[in-house]
């Protein structure tokens, strides 16, 4: 897992978290959602073991809500240096950071009250190993905490079929397509979240019907999202939330005991989904045929300024530079009540949801791209 280290040391962290007062703030109020969507008070944390895995600044904010002891792990020794003199200079003295694969041997003894993986599962390379010790590290009516990318999504969809295009490029030349095409924008967050999508070495999409198949299995109850759609091109969260909180008397289980696997373990095939509407298959081919397109490209970068126009359709989609539908004239999102609906200026109230205008968007993009119009 050498390059996954090396990746989010030198790629994503030290983008996305630039600015110490912001991050933390957001993060924060990133914690304080994911509790309360858990159901868990702030005060249930006080004197509580939890074991965080990520960047830090989630142990910091458990810490900060009273927590008794917080065990971190993550793969970027870089991460944990940081977090580590961090610790030093707030006087912080139970928690305790080392560099570890979660697929492997954690380095510490004892079970956890919590266990909290924010953004982490999709990126592992062997999720039952994973699984398989955290089951037999929890306590009684301990829980694990999963947010994880969410199969089904039009753009988690979109993203497998840009990382084949990315696997001929590199996160630097990337970058360098950004300065040129948005040279007055200085968006780390932006720029570490698309490097990220591309380059990390494991991505995986998951749904949330397999983690309830696996539930028996387990040893105790899960919830996820209540929303089950399996496939749609909407403006629904990316992302998806598991809580499985282990049985007071349930017996230690593992994976490596039981006949039958684990649904929740594998990621689903984003290019098999099932395209149920005309629309979407349509889409679907011309994205074929643009992503053999940009591959035999012989210039880099030029297949790096298209990819990075795919992009934005993910990360910082606007219907008014994008999108407008044929004969309404282009879109009001000032006229909008919701700023992330547009409207069409005319007065037609049937506005389209985001996903709708992202969508058309895309196909309008392959389109000209199909013609031969230059991007």
């Amino acid at each position: 897992m050498a390059a996954m280290n090396d990746f989010y040391a030198t790629t994503v962290h030290n983008r996305i978290n630039a600015e110490n007062d912001a991050t933390r703030e957001r993060y924060r109020r990133r914690i304080d959602r994911e509790l309360a969507w858990m159901g868990w008070q702030p005060e249930r944390l006080i004197g509580k073991r939890i074991l965080d895995v990520g960047t830090g600044w989630q142990a910091l904010r458990f810490i900060e809500l009273g927590a008794g002891e917080v065990v971190h792990r993550d793969l970027s020794p870089a991460q944990v240096d940081w977090l580590s003199r961090e610790t030093v200079r707030l006087g912080i003295g139970n928690l305790h950071s080392r560099p570890a694969d979660l697929c492997g041997d954690w380095g510490v003894e004892g079970r956890f009250d919590l266990i909290f993986l924010l953004g982490v599962y999709h990126h592992l390379a062997n999720p039952a190993a994973m699984l398989d010790e955290a089951m037999n590290r929890l306590e009684p009516n301990g829980a694990l905490f999963l947010r994880l990318y969410r199969s089904g999504t039009w753009s988690r969809w979109l993203m497998a079929h840009l990382r084949r295009v990315a696997t001929s490029l590199t996160p630097a030349l990337m970058e360098k397509a950004y300065s040129i095409q948005f040279p007055l924008e200085n968006d780390h967050g932006f720029l570490g979240n698309m490097l990220d999508d591309l380059f990390t070495p494991v991505w995986g999409a998951f749904h949330p019907d397999a983690f309830e198949r696996s539930a028996p299995l387990l040893g105790g109850t899960i919830r996820t999202e209540e929303d089950r759609f399996a496939w749609d091109f909407s403006d629904r969260d990316e992302n998806f939330r598991v809580l499985f909180t282990r049985s007071p008397d349930g017996p230690d289980v593992s994976t490596n005991t039981r006949a039958i696997p684990l649904p929740c373990v594998l990621p689903v095939d984003q290019f098999t989904l099932p395209l149920d509407t005309p629309q979407a298959r349509r889409v679907a081919r011309k994205l074929e045929e643009a992503v053999a397109f940009l591959l035999d490209l012989h210039d880099d970068l030029e297949r790096a300024c298209r990819l990075l126009t795919l992009c934005r359709l993910i990360r910082r989609f606007d219907a008014f530079s994008y999108y407008a539908p044929p004969g309404d004239g282009p879109m009001n999102i000032a006229a909008s009540p919701n700023p992330e609906i547009a409207t069409p200026t005319n007065g037609n109230s049937e506005s389209p949801d985001l996903g709708s205008c992202r969508l058309q968007s895309l196909e309008t993009i392959l389109q000209r791209w199909g013609s031969g119009v230059s991007r």
